[in-house]
């Protein structure tokens, strides 16, 4: 999605990235954090974040897996820029590299060098009794025609059932997921977790259950509405295949929000049809509908 943002470089030696983008607990903050320490040098604990205020540039909402995707092109290209400026004030009249061209400047470590002369940003910009160097960028949204930027990924569900105790669950669940360059690895598996939970609660659990008077839900509360808990948590392990998309981006990340959750629930069906050849075709898969028409002497 279109995107824009702002990255400043400060004399105290900081970095502040700004984005209407926000983070839902997904990690933005972080990720936007290590594009502006990948491309500058400076330490993540040298990076501040701010997001989500209608006061900053615009950012795209938190859906559709794309937010990650969409705001590191528009972060790379705002520290970019921010890094143009720092530049031409390091060659101005009187500055640390007067005479030499700003291209010529190479970045590390949050300092610019050439010909075996460091000078860190802050110096440069304390120098020129500058507060800031300032970078803004406006990202376009990827083109379409020509290439698909979905992402991929299929679920291994075995569950074990029990009926001498009408006892089903969850045990174990192997999910290979292709998300195009996995960004941070931590934060990418937390995604995926996630989401094979909230597709363990779509298979067996929740039920939203409407008052037939009123229309309205009757239980939209955690004291009625059932969702799994650490004891209905399976044994999960995470296969991320890291394939970089460049077609989409410079950074080859493509969205991890949703392919979590995606057929989550039908292999959880498959498997419970596999395991108890009876085939439940609406969800969740609770015991009454899985012992319907099954003789009690059987059970």
């Amino acid at each position: 999605m279109a995107t824009e943002a702002r990255v400043t470089l400060r004399s105290d030696g900081t970095a502040l990235a700004q984005c209407g983008l926000q983070d839902i607990g997904t990690g933005t903050y972080t990720i936007v954090a290590q594009t502006v320490s990948e491309l500058t040098g400076l330490p993540l604990d040298k990076v501040e974040v701010e997001l989500g205020s209608s006061s900053f540039p615009a950012g795209p909402v938190s859906g559709g897996s794309w937010a990650i995707a969409s705001a590191m092109s528009a972060i790379a290209g705002a520290t970019r820029e921010a890094l143009k400026r720092i530049r031409q004030y390091a060659t101005a009249d009187s500055a640390a590299f007067a005479g030499t061209k700003p291209d010529a400047l190479q970045v590390s470590n949050g300092t610019l060098s050439a010909n075996g002369k460091s000078v860190t940003f802050a110096d440069i910009l304390t120098s020129q009794r500058l507060a800031r160097a300032e970078g803004y960028f406006h990202s376009d949204g990827a083109d379409m025609s020509k290439y698909s930027f979905r992402s991929f990924g299929v679920h291994f569900v075995e569950v074990r059932w029990d009926p001498g105790i009408s006892r089903l669950r969850v045990a174990r669940v192997v999910s290979a997921i292709d998300v195009g360059k996995v960004v941070n690895p931590l934060a990418a598996r937390n995604q995926v977790e996630g989401g094979i939970v909230m597709g363990i609660g779509m298979a067996m659990f929740e039920a939203a259950e409407f008052d037939p008077r009123s229309g309205l839900p009757a239980n939209n509360n955690y004291a009625e509405y059932v969702v799994p808990g650490h004891a209905d948590q399976p044994e999960i392990d995470v296969i991320l295949l890291d394939y970089p998309d460049y077609h989409l981006s410079e950074f080859g990340a493509r969205g991890i929000g949703e392919i979590g959750v995606t057929g989550l629930a039908a292999a959880v069906a498959n498997a419970v049809f596999h395991a108890t050849g009876k085939r439940i075709r609406s969800l969740p898969i609770t015991l009454d509908k899985l012992m319907d028409g099954i003789p009690a002497t059987s059970v």
